[in-house]
């Protein structure tokens, strides 16, 4: 880091992950339904201080997506190689990325 701002991308995430594992899954949806109509911010997506149908819907529209993954060189052959086996089994999706 260097004197002054400094910025990192963290990737791209999806709107609809309560339980912060960069999935927006069943899980997610379980925090949701704990928390429905109480004000607490783990599922309040839109930020409206209500947890309510509206959250739910964005929960929804991004449900079983990933968000960015950030690769280093310890995790890159890991992720390579599930994307490989992935791919031969026809589930890989195309993300962009940034550089």
């Amino acid at each position: 880091l260097v004197p002054g701002d400094n910025s990192v991308y963290m990737g791209e995430l999806r709107v609809g992950d309560a339980s912060n594992d960069n999935l927006v899954d069943i899980d997610d949806f379980a925090v949701l339904k704990e928390h429905f109509a109480t004000a607490d911010a783990a599922a309040d997506f839109n930020q409206d201080g209500i947890v309510d149908i509206d959250d739910f819907g964005w929960l929804k529209e991004n449900f079983g997506q990933a968000g960015d993954v950030i690769l280093n060189t310890a995790t890159l052959p890991q992720v390579l190689s599930q994307r490989v086996l992935a791919s031969e089994k026809g589930t890989v999706q195309t993300c962009p990325t940034s550089n």
